[in-house]
């Protein structure tokens, strides 16, 4: 399952949570290069992404900037 329609069927927000999730997880895939197609590391982003947001993160750069970061940190330490 794409990771768009996954985040769409997972979350139970408010409609404008549920753009500022779309359109951090755009920003996220610009910055990684990703298609948004259903790879494994793609749906991870999406995940974190979604963590954030089920975590009280309502802002699009924010959610997508903790998202590049934690996965640079996690990348630095492998």
């Amino acid at each position: 399952m794409p990771a768009r329609k996954r985040i769409e069927d997972q979350i139970i927000f408010e409609p404008d949570l549920i753009e500022a999730i779309r359109s951090a997880f755009q920003r996220a895939c610009e910055a990684l290069q990703l298609q948004g197609t259903s790879d494994a590391f793609t749906e991870i982003v999406a995940t974190k992404i979604i963590d954030l947001a089920k975590a009280g993160e309502v802002d699009p750069e924010r959610l997508c900037s903790k998202v590049l970061s934690g996965l640079s940190e996690e990348g630095q330490a492998s």
